[in-house]
């Protein structure tokens, strides 16, 4: 099974952090299904995951002691789960899929029970159709309650500089421009580089240790067309890289570092992921009242989708070059 996506315990968190004076915690008991899922076609397996959790307080309970008790934040077995296939407007329920009940293993402790937690999941190997929609439904099949949701799916995201394989030289004298093909059904994007190095002492050159720093390129990146697949591009300073080195990487003259390769990243998401980001992001100043986002129908949360693409390209000897001679990164002490 894969791991539990960050970002989806980011939006948990958030949702927990930001609830404000207007919503009555101690008022009368009622059943406010709380959801939270972020189909991703590129997920190394292809299983999904919904959160499904519920408003737990009233005015009869202390608030910790309800909020150790996980049968106070759950649904238990009372939950009929799946995902409607849908495509030009017609429900295809044939392709339906039916999600079913696991432990989530990875919550932390705290205030709020860490046992007794669950997720809904995909099959294993499921393959999400990029030219459909797909509707969340959930049944309480105990009161009959329903809630719902839908959400497009983010469509593979195409590099064109760098590509896989080839290889790079990020020269500081001379700007240096990211580019990729939008996916289908995206509104946004991050870009960002994994930039993968070996550590070792210069007198015992066998002991490395694998360093990763990352770099940011584009963050919440909106372009002016969204409802298109066009060519995209971020230009960005070559000499940022040199600087980005020095700041990070702390000068040690008994340490060698070997350079080893930069991952690039293109992340992108939903509309509806981007709102409620937007929505949920750290005030300025004092807020007497946030706005609210969700787009879950009797509900509260978020359903949407991401996709990402990894592309792994290797330095040119030119660059290892530059990384030694260059003013910025000369005393990290990188080998060729």
């Amino acid at each position: 099974m894969s791991k539990l996506p960050v970002l989806l315990l980011l939006l948990i968190s958030l949702f927990l952090i930001n609830c404000n004076d207007d919503f009555q915690i101690n008022a009368k008991w009622k059943d406010i299904t709380i959801v939270y899922c972020l189909l991703n076609p590129s997920e190394p397996d292809s299983q999904h995951f919904v959160r499904i959790n519920r408003a737990f307080l009233n005015d009869k309970n202390d608030a910790l002691m309800l909020a150790q008790n996980p049968d106070s934040t759950n649904y238990q077995d009372s939950l009929f789960v799946r995902l409607e296939y849908w495509k030009n407007n017609t429900h295809v329920s044939v392709n339906d899929i039916v999600l079913y009940r696991i432990p989530n293993n990875h919550k932390d402790s705290g205030i709020f029970a860490n046992t007794g937690q669950y997720l809904w999941a995909t099959p294993k190997k499921t393959v999400l159709d990029q030219e459909a929609i797909y509707k969340l439904r959930i049944t309480n099949t105990v009161t009959g309650k329903e809630v719902w949701a839908e959400t497009p799916i983010v469509g593979n995201i195409y590099s064109l500089f760098p590509k896989v394989g080839n290889k790079i030289t990020i020269s500081p004298k001379s700007n240096i421009d990211f580019q990729w093909y939008s996916g289908k059904n995206a509104f946004f994007y991050d870009v960002v580089a994994e930039i993968w190095y070996n550590e070792f002492p210069a007198s015992k050159p066998e002991e490395k240790t694998k360093k990763v720093l990352y770099w940011p390129i584009a963050k919440n990146y909106v372009p002016s067309k969204t409802d298109e697949i066009v060519e995209m591009k971020v230009t960005v300073p070559g000499i940022s890289f040199y600087q980005f080195l020095k700041d990070n990487i702390p000068v040690n003259y008994d340490i060698n570092r070997e350079f080893l390769r930069i991952d690039f990243i293109y992340s992108a998401g939903g509309e509806e992921i981007y709102n409620y980001m937007n929505v949920n992001k750290p005030s300025i100043g004092i807020v007497q009242k946030k706005p609210e986002y969700t787009n879950i129908s009797n509900g509260l949360g978020v359903f949407s989708s991401r996709n990402r693409n990894v592309v792994s390209v290797q330095i040119t000897p030119t660059m290892r070059v530059e990384l030694q001679t260059n003013d910025l990164t000369r005393d990290l002490n990188f080998i060729r």
